[in-house]
């Protein structure tokens, strides 16, 4: 009855593998939670709220009331922000549309690329609802794992060259890397590009993490900034992560002005509007004079865990982990401890009380890995990281 939730679930994708669906071993994990009751969860981003303006402006626009649509000071503001953070420029009036939050950009994105039978190429690990939405609209997907060698992450180009071909309907790209945090360098970007141009393709830039570099030595660059691809590059931008406004629903897409105006025209499918209170709080969260000192101190925060919990990894021969670049996850690797990675994190959550997510979640050649969050109280992580690495040091010896 329900054909295209069912694709969605990628049975028989990941059954070849000899692994439930990341959705049936979401449910999984959470009757083991369920069972457990009291434990630690890092598995989740709870630690942020918004800065100061940011929540007046929202508090004092929401006893306002009224409506507005696509908000044009804040489209403005995005713009300014393209253009002298990411040397971008966009069309204020053509080329952007607000949404609620990056995941109704990407899902609207993929109402409009995505027919059946059309090949999708995609990094790896890759964002988890992108998988399973490509299916749903009838798309096959096909990634391209991030070499992962010297506890490093790396792109492989002549991988991705290979599984990239003028049948490609689209090509996806997170950068900064979820949850890796692997940052695209610039000769990366260059060679994705010289791929989507020689085949034609759409790209999904999905590059939401952007603004939470804790890589001071390696500098971001926006495939959008690439110009001769800037025609076929749709630009996924959200406020969640990078100000704590994840429950505000308040995001952006980006791209040529034909996508824009079928944009506008799909979402109103799902819903009319982003909340106005939204909208106008997100001004202020781009008015880096009054919240550039909170995001500054939010990025010393989430670098001073990465140093403390990485080298503490380093302790113990089997677990390997990379510095994440950008985001608020580690995604270390555990394929040495003889467990999938849904069974290694029900192990963790039985005997320690510690909640964190199956590598294989962000796909299929992920199962080594698992992702923990940083983003939770500093008490409750702390408390969770001896917890993980006492469990650690018993599947050592």
């Amino acid at each position: 009855m329900f054909e295209r939730f069912e694709r969605s679930l990628l049975k028989e994708e990941y059954g070849e593998f000899g692994l439930p669906s990341p959705i049936e071993g979401n449910l999984n994990l959470k009757e083991v939670a369920k069972e457990k009751g009291d434990y630690l969860d890092l598995s989740i981003l709870s630690e942020q709220t918004p800065p100061e303006p940011v929540r007046k402006a929202a508090a004092d626009s929401a006893l306002e009331g009224g409506y507005i649509k696509n908000y044009l000071p804040l489209r403005e503001v995005i713009t300014q922000f393209y253009k002298e953070k990411r040397n971008v420029d966009y069309d204020t009036e053509d080329e952007i549309f607000l949404t609620c939050g990056g995941q109704q950009a990407l899902d609207g994105a993929f109402k409009l690329l995505v027919n059946p039978g059309d090949k999708v190429v995609m990094g790896e690990p890759e964002y988890a609802p992108n998988e399973p939405a490509v299916n749903f609209f009838g798309g096959t997907v096909e990634t391209v794992p991030l070499s992962f060698n010297d506890q490093k992450w790396g792109f492989d180009a002549d991988a991705f060259r290979e599984k990239v071909s003028p049948a490609t309907k689209l090509v996806i790209i997170t950068s900064p890397n979820n949850p890796a945090g692997y940052v695209y360098r610039e000769e990366d970007i260059e060679t994705i590009a010289d791929i989507v141009e020689e085949n034609d393709c759409w790209l999904i830039n999905d590059e939401i993490w952007a603004s939470l570099t804790t890589n001071r030595k390696v500098d971001f660059k926006s495939l959008a900034a690439v110009n001769r691809i800037k025609k076929q590059t749709v630009t996924i931008f959200s406020f969640s992560k990078t100000f704590g406004m994840s429950g505000y629903r308040i995001g952006a897409i980006l791209g040529p002005s034909e996508l824009i105006r079928a944009m506008n025209q799909v979402l109103r499918f799902t819903t009319m509007s982003v909340p106005t209170m939204s909208q106008i709080a997100a001004c202020e969260a781009l008015d880096f004079d009054k919240t550039g000192d909170w995001l500054n101190a939010r990025i010393e925060r989430i670098m001073d865990r990465i140093d403390e919990t990485v080298d503490r990894f380093k302790k113990y021969s089997k677990l390997k982990c990379a510095r994440p670049e950008s985001g608020v996850f580690l995604f270390p690797y555990i394929g040495d401890y003889g467990m999938s990675s849904l069974e290694f994190c029900k192990k963790l959550l039985k005997e320690k009380g510690v909640k964190v997510i199956p590598g294989y979640f962000y796909g299929k050649n992920s199962d080594g890995y698992v992702r923990i969050s940083m983003s939770v109280p500093d008490d409750e992580f702390q408390e969770g990281m001896e917890r993980f690495l006492q469990f650690i040091e018993e599947q050592e010896n």
